[in-house]
């Protein structure tokens, strides 16, 4: 399974941030086929939203932490994540080492990047 997509859902009553990855079964090769609503916005500017037709499974993550999203940009689009030149999501913290979730990376890379800073899938 690879991440396609990072979705905020919202807050919940502890003010903690909740995200939802999606992962696709498709092949590297076929990764550049995917697309969703308003996926070709420049910049993206918080227009694209989830690829719902190429979603296979998705996982629920609660976190202290924001992350930064690249479809909020008002720089990059989705475009230049799926080309990796920018990250799909990134941790906003500076004073410690810093999640960064890549386009295409490999959902067991995803888990064990979340491992390393004690944090889990919420299934």
């Amino acid at each position: 399974m690879k991440l396609i997509y990072v979705h905020f859902t919202g807050k919940n009553y502890k003010a903690e941030y909740i995200y939802e990855f999606i992962f696709t079964k498709l092949s590297v090769n076929e990764l550049s086929e995917v697309s969703g609503e308003y996926w070709e916005s420049k910049p993206a500017a918080g227009n694209p939203q989830p690829p719902i037709n190429y979603v296979n499974e998705s996982c629920m993550l609660v976190s202290d932490d924001e992350l930064i999203l690249v479809q909020d940009s008002s720089s990059f689009n989705m475009a230049d994540s799926v080309q990796g030149i920018i990250a799909l999501a990134w941790e906003d913290n500076e004073k410690k080492a810093r999640l960064v979730f890549k386009y295409g990376e490999e959902k067991e890379s995803v888990v064990k990047k979340l491992y390393q800073k004690e944090m889990i899938f919420n299934i």
